[in-house]
């Protein structure tokens, strides 16, 4: 069973990293990278939504067959990813996904008028990344770290300050399981209405933490992925 990872904002193939030590050899999984980060660093970051998401889309190509059976996971701006990438296989009549599991983000039709994060100063920029959480406070101190991860995070903000919704789309067919954290700034009640996105009843599990929680639970969260894949699979 192959299951493709797709990371939050500012984040990489390595967010993922700690999830192979919990997951059983039945379960291949598959972190996407981005480009301008990782085994990608040499590569210029995308310029819009849609430019991501036809990447991710032809990646995820390169490792499965037509009829193949196959999972994506994504954490917050990735979870829109996974979201958008469902929708564009959908439009190559390509093969479409067995589940999609979306955390840490509220279904789009949602989205309020962001704030412009991408083009702040670095020093309000530090300040805005301290209150979402999620970005290690060494990074954060360091003026070389931050010149490093910077750009990338700039480059996902800006993508993510530019996306619109189609609101034309159809529901999805596949499962959606959505998986939220008890002290984010998402309500429960807000994630509840991806089942308007979807043919089939969600399934919702809630985590105590704020909206980076699957950093506190990767063996929790890892047990409920894979044994949702193996009631699909059996």
């Amino acid at each position: 069973m192959k299951l493709f990872l797709i990371p939050f904002a500012g984040g990489s193939a390595v967010s993922y990293l700690k999830w192979k030590l919990y997951f059983s050899d039945e379960v291949t999984i598959i972190p996407l990278e981005l480009n301008g980060r990782g085994m990608k660093s040499g590569q210029p970051f995308c310029k819009n939504f849609q430019e991501v998401v036809e990447t991710l889309s032809n990646e995820i190509n390169q490792y499965v067959n037509k009829d193949e059976r196959y999972f994506i996971f994504g954490h917050s701006m990735g979870a829109l990813l996974a979201l958008e990438t469902y929708y564009e296989r959908l439009k190559r009549k390509e093969g479409l996904p067995n589940a999609l599991f979306l955390s840490g983000c509220k279904p789009p039709f949602l989205f309020e008028k962001r704030n412009v994060i991408s083009n702040l100063p670095t020093k309000e920029l530090k300040n805005e990344l301290r209150r979402k959480g999620g970005t290690p406070e060494e990074v954060l101190a360091s003026n070389e770290l931050m010149d490093y991860f910077s750009p990338m995070i700039r480059a996902d903000f800006k993508i993510l300050e530019e996306y619109q919704f189609n609101f034309e789309y159809t529901k999805v067919h596949c499962p959606l399981v959505i998986l939220g954290g008890t002290e984010d700034k998402i309500e429960k009640s807000e994630l509840l209405q991806w089942q308007s996105l979807a043919h089939d009843p969600i399934t919702l599990h809630m985590f105590k933490g704020n909206h980076f929680f699957i950093h506190s639970y990767p063996k929790e969260i890892t047990k409920l992925i894979e044994e949702y894949l193996f009631s699909v699979i059996h």
